[in-house]
C-alpha cells in the first residue's frame, strides 16, 4: 500500500518487478498507456486525468479509485473491479469491460460509445449524461441504474445493444432508445414509454417499434 505520489516507470518498475499491491497510489495525470498492468492492485487509487490508453488492467482492482476525467480508450479491463469508481467523465471508446463489475460506479458524462460491457455489473450505476452509443452491454446487469435525464443531458443509448440485460428498477426517462436492441431484455413497456425516444428499437419480444 502506498499514498505517496508515484512516478509512471516506478509503478511499471515494481510491477515487472512482481509487485502488485499499490493501493491508494496517487497517479494524477500519469501517462500509463500501452502498460501491462493486469492482476494490479489500485484499490483507493488516485488516477484523475491519467493516460490510460491501450492499458491491460484486466482482472484489476479499481475499486474506489478515482479515475475522473481518465482516458482508457480502447484499455482492457476484462473481469477488473471498479465498484464504486468515480468515472466522471472518463473517455472508455472501445474499452473491452467485459465481466467487469460496476456497480455503484459514478459515470456522470463519461463516453462509452462502441464499448463492449457484456455481462457488466452496472447495478445502481450512475449514469447521468453517459454515451452509450453503439455499446454492447448484453447480458448485462443495469438493475436500478441512473439512466434519467438531466436538466440539459440525456442518456445517449443510440443503436446499443442490450440484449438480454436485466433493467429491473432502472430509470430510463428522457433517454435516446434509438435502434437499441433490447431482444431479451428484462424490461417493462412502461419503462421504455418513458424514453425520449425508443423509434426502431428491438422490444424484447423481438419485434420492431413502430412511431402509431
Amino acid at each position: 500500500m502506498t499514498s505517496a505520489i508515484m512516478k509512471e516507470q516506478e509503478l511499471i518498475e515494481r510491477y515487472q518487478a512482481g509487485e502488485r499491491d499499490f493501493s491508494q497510489a496517487d497517479l494524477e495525470l500519469a501517462d500509463l498507456s500501452t502498460a501491462n498492468l493486469s492482476g494490479v492492485n489500485l484499490r483507493g487509487a488516485n488516477l484523475r486525468h491519467s493516460n490510460l490508453r491501450d492499458v491491460d488492467l484486466s482482472g484489476a482492482d479499481l475499486r474506489e479509485a478515482n479515475l475522473r476525467g481518465a482516458d482508457l480508450r480502447n484499455a482492457n479491463l476484462i473481469e477488473a473491479r471498479l465498484s464504486g469508481a468515480n468515472l466522471c467523465l472518463a473517455d472508455l471508446q472501445l474499452a473491452d469491460m467485459s465481466g467487469a463489475d460496476l456497480s455503484g460506479v459514478d459515470l456522470r458524462g463519461a463516453e462509452m460509445n462502441r464499448a463492449t460491457a457484456r455481462m457488466v455489473n452496472l447495478f445502481q450505476a450512475n449514469l447521468h449524461r453517459t454515451d452509450l452509443s453503439g455499446a454492447d452491454l448484453r447480458k448485462s446487469d443495469l438493475r436500478e441504474a441512473r439512466l434519467r435525464q438531466s436538466k440539459f443531458y440525456m442518456v445517449n443509448l443510440w443503436l446499443a445493444d442490450l440484449s438480454g440485460a436485466d433493467l429491473r428498477g432502472s430509470d430510463l426517462s428522457g433517454a435516446d432508445l434509438l435502434k437499441a436492441n433490447f431482444s431479451g431484455a428484462t424490461v417493462t413497456e412502461v419503462q421504455l414509454a418513458q424514453a425520449r425516444s425508443f423509434e426502431g428499437a428491438t422490444l424484447p419480444d423481438g419485434t420492431k417499434h413502430k412511431t402509431v
